[in-house]
């Protein structure tokens, strides 16, 4: 089973009513950094965020929400293009970088810099890469949860 979030999941219902439009997943209103508000802690194998992280309020809250709600030894998977925050100048939705540096991922806003791995602690072990795609950097993490 599929469960698509969003906070725009309201206005996504109403471009998909007016163009007569019925998707194969809905997508639940949730906010990344929420997601106990709304789902059970394990309840899923897999949480994945594609180019949306870097739009949150608090990138790092969402990722250990994303954690939390993925059983143990699940997964989480992010793909990100790389620094959008730096590249949009921190305007508009753009408000944080991700990056691979040493092995290491990375989230920043500009003023601070966080690794990943140090965040989590023992909760989950984090793997990085980078690929192109688009013509553009982007940056995976694959997170798997601690076995209980």
């Amino acid at each position: 089973m599929i469960t698509a979030v969003d906070p725009l999941a309201a206005e996504y219902d109403q471009i998909l009513a007016r163009l007569k439009l019925t998707p194969p997943v809905r997508t639940t209103r949730a906010e990344g950094e929420k997601l106990d508000a709304h789902f059970a802690e394990g309840q899923f194998h897999l949480a994945y965020a594609s180019n949306a992280l870097d739009h949150a309020r608090d990138p790092l809250a969402a990722i250990r929400q994303m954690v939390r709600v993925v059983e143990p030894g699940g997964w989480v998977y992010l793909w990100h293009f790389a620094n959008e925050g730096a590249t949009e100048r921190y305007h508009g939705l753009h408000q944080w970088n991700f990056e691979v540096r040493g092995g290491e991922f990375l989230i920043g806003d500009g003023r601070q810099r966080l690794r990943l791995q140090t965040e989590l602690g023992a909760t989950a072990q984090v793997a990085c890469e980078e690929q192109t795609a688009f013509n553009k950097r982007v940056v995976i993490a694959k997170i798997r949860k601690a076995q209980a």
